[in-house]
């Protein structure tokens, strides 16, 4: 970038080009095994989402019998997609949003729709063997939002206090919420790791990118 000393660039850095974006990391042999049993498969997830959909509005019925305030109807999900091959922004296109990425494949999403229906739409054309829903095999399984690892959810002062909690007791919280100041903070850059394919790690870093400049678009708004 010597060449432009009069242009402030954000980020620079170098690598490899990779001159055919097609050659995509390949799914592991469980999600092609999943795209050769579509209604076993499917079926699975299908009864999964339908578990998910009911326990959501009994849950929401049991809050207005308690007289407990409403809560925001976004039903959230733990999701185990296939680590080597699937791409957690293509969830969107299911009509879920990423909340959290974790290690091996976990991805806490969440719907605006309590009947999650273009992901039951998603499914259905799999279990029928129509085009366009071969991601869906890439889709291991489907849960409620709810960790099973406590290390997952809490700060690590919080969980050091966690066996100290009672249920029966009322507990009054102070919250506070603190805004960026002018001056942008981003994560770091991605660095690849040892095992990963180049094409993975491209991935990566153009999410990043896409993160960091959707956050400087946010930020400079607020400025207004």
């Amino acid at each position: 970038m010597s060449n432009y000393p009069h242009i402030q660039f954000q980020l620079t850095a170098s690598g490899t080009a990779y001159s055919n974006p097609n050659n995509r990391p390949r799914p592991s042999a469980l999600s092609r095994q999943n795209r050769g049993n579509p209604v076993g498969h499917g079926g699975n997830l299908k009864a999964s989402v339908s578990s998910i959909i009911s326990t959501w509005q009994n849950t929401q019925e049991k809050r207005c019998q308690d007289g407990f305030p409403d809560i925001p109807n976004f039903p959230s999900l733990v999701i185990k997609v296939d680590p080597q091959s699937f791409d957690a922004d293509s969830l969107k296109s299911f009509g879920i949003e990423v909340i959290l990425e974790l290690e091996d494949g976990y991805i806490l999403g969440a719907s605006v729709d309590a009947n999650l229906t273009k992901l039951q739409e998603k499914i259905e054309t799999f279990i029928r063997r129509e085009s366009g829903a071969n991601k869906v095999a890439e889709i291991f399984e489907i849960s409620e939002g709810k960790f099973q690892c406590l290390e997952d959810i809490l700060s690590p002062d919080l969980l050091r206090h966690w066996d100290q909690i009672l249920d029966e007791q009322i507990y009054t919280v102070e919250i506070s919420i603190a805004c960026v100041g002018l001056n942008p903070k981003f994560s770091d850059y991605p660095a690849q790791k040892d095992d990963e394919t180049p094409e993975r790690y491209a991935r990566r870093i153009s999410k990043w990118l896409d993160k960091r400049d959707q956050t400087l678009q946010e930020w400079e708004a607020l400025q207004l």
